[in-house]
């Protein structure tokens, strides 16, 4: 499965749902049975790769600024 998540407000929303959804991603992106994406509103998405990264405890995520034609579902937090 192909979940592709709104992630616009993942970093600077540190209260609230943001800290639900980092929690959750952060065990979710660990696992082999399903891939994420991280949408963000911006021409450049792998700038904020690393950001995103260090945010969720991981070494790389995957980044883009259109929902992939492979996604199966895409998930508004």
């Amino acid at each position: 499965m192909h979940v592709a998540v709104d992630a616009q407000d993942l970093i600077l929303d540190d209260r609230g749902i943001g800290r639900y959804v980092r929690s959750l991603l952060s065990i979710l992106l660990r696992r082999d049975d399903a891939r994420f994406t991280l949408l963000v509103r911006e021409p450049f998405p792998f700038r904020r790769r690393a950001p995103f990264a260090r945010a969720l405890g991981l070494s790389s995520v995957r980044v883009a600024n259109r929902i992939p034609r492979d996604a199966d579902v895409v998930w508004h937090p």
